[in-house]
């Protein structure tokens, strides 16, 4: 999994038990992936910079051969060198987003290299089945995230990636039917180019720069404003609602700690207002994401929605830097096996007529092909 913010590859091995909603999922390794000469390459894609066919077909192939090569490193990692032999018997691969305005949304990706180094089926383009039914192709995790972090008590899954979205949960007892989500509004996105214009800085490092800072007053409520306006659309955010503008416009009049303070205040009020308003009740709220990193992001988050807020690997055993990759894993599964990924509550799509993702197949063995 690689998000929107182009943090880096996160790759989850997990062994998952039962089927549908009542798969169990058990992370046994994760591991982040640089991304190194790719990355720069991978942004320039997103933000619409000049490719020609070559280009794509290219960046696909070098990101397909980079996540098969990271997966056997991972393999090797978990199969101390080779003293064991742990057989894949699927993998979910969600490719980068480059585009997503639906009904229009591209996740880039060349299957076939995994396929052929992990021999097993290969599920990608996730999100794709969703869109032609009509549907916003996201969120995607509503899912993955009660089989994951289902409790006894109703939650908000709040994912701090470049866009914030949450799942709301009923607690494990009551009807799955009940588990809700949306998309909320532009998070590291905004905060990553505060960082870069005001620090040289890929991001705040904890929030540290924006703790010293203070609110502006007539910034913080252009900003709230303009993220409560992409969220009362309705639909799944994506290109053109990064929230850059409003950094463009205030970072030469703030201080970097102002503009960075500001921006995470107003992130956080949209977030807390989402929870507070929404019909659906959370009597704790699980952070996730390179956002739940931000230390003072999450401290502010906590202010506001007044109910307790914990990171995921303190409530489960999904680090916070993990849930989307292992949240990929689950749903290629429940792909594989048959069952819809999304929700027609959520994503607003119609009636699936036909399996979630495109798979890519391994060869049969050797002698398969000569019984055949």
């Amino acid at each position: 999994m690689t998000g929107t913010s182009l943090d880096a590859l996160d790759m989850a091995l997990v062994e998952i038990t039962e089927r549908g909603l009542h798969s169990c999922a058990t992370l046994l390794r994760h591991q982040t992936f640089d991304l190194g000469a790719l990355r720069p390459r991978l942004r320039a894609a997103s933000q619409g910079k000049p490719f020609s066919a070559g280009d794509f077909a290219r960046l696909a192939l070098d990101f397909g051969n980079f996540h098969a090569a990271s997966s056997l490193e991972m393999l090797k990692a978990h199969n101390n060198g080779g003293q064991t032999n742990l057989v894949v018997d699927v993998a979910g691969i969600h490719g980068q987003t480059i585009f997503h305005a639906p009904p229009l949304s591209w996740q880039i990706m060349n299957p076939f290299p995994i396929a052929r180094a992990l021999r097993c089926p290969v599920g990608s383009d996730l999100r794709g089945a969703d869109l032609a039914a009509g549907g916003q192709g996201a969120p995607i995790t509503p899912l993955a995230d009660w089989i994951l972090f289902r409790g006894h008590r109703p939650r908000a899954i709040v994912n701090l990636g470049g866009f914030c979205n949450i799942t709301w949960l009923p607690s494990s007892v009551d009807d799955a039917a009940k588990i809700n989500g949306r998309d909320v509004c532009a998070c590291n996105h905004i905060l990553d180019h505060a960082s870069k214009l005001a620090l040289d800085l890929d991001f705040d490092p904890e929030g540290s720069n924006a703790a010293k800072g203070s609110v502006h007053p007539l910034a913080e409520p252009a900003l709230t404003a303009a993220l409560k306006n992409a969220a009362a659309q309705n639909r799944s955010l994506g290109s053109g609602d990064e929230g850059l503008d409003w950094v463009n416009q205030w970072a030469p009049q703030l201080t970097s700690c102002d503009l960075l303070a500001t921006a995470v205040f107003a992130v956080a009020k949209s977030i807390a207002q989402s929870i507070l308003t929404s019909s659906s009740p959370s009597h704790e709220v699980l952070l996730a994401g390179g956002g739940a990193m931000n230390t003072t992001l999450c401290k502010r988050i906590e202010e506001l929605v007044q109910r307790p807020v914990f990171n995921t690997d303190v409530a489960s055993k999904i680090h916070i830097s993990a849930r989307e990759s292992v949240a990929m894993a689950v749903l290629a599964v429940m792909a594989w096996d048959g069952f819809s990924i999304t929700l027609p509550t959520v994503t607003k799509r119609a009636a699936m007529h036909g399996r979630d993702g495109l798979w890519c197949l391994p060869a049969p063995a050797p002698d398969e092909v000569t019984q055949s």
